[in-house]
């Protein structure tokens, strides 16, 4: 779970921020996201994450990760 949520972070803050395009960046990167966990093993809860605390992780993100690698850990799910 803590390597899972530490990728996925990474993953997501750096697609964030090389993304060219501000319209459907976040829902792109939403459908990576889900992919990625499922190919692993997990299944992502994103409509668990309150979205002020969401979006705080993201922007936190472009310099420290921590933030969102929590919310990773507190709505990944692993599957069976």
């Amino acid at each position: 779970m803590e390597e899972a949520a530490d990728r996925l972070a990474y993953f997501k803050s750096e697609l964030n921020i090389i993304h060219p395009f501000r319209e459907g960046n976040g829902r792109t990167i939403r459908l990576f996201t889900h992919a990625f966990a499922s190919v692993r093993g997990f299944s992502w809860k994103c409509n668990e994450m309150k979205k002020e605390q969401y979006m705080n992780a993201m922007i936190q993100s472009v310099y420290n990760q921590r933030m969102l690698e929590k919310l990773f850990k507190e709505t990944l799910v692993k599957m069976n």
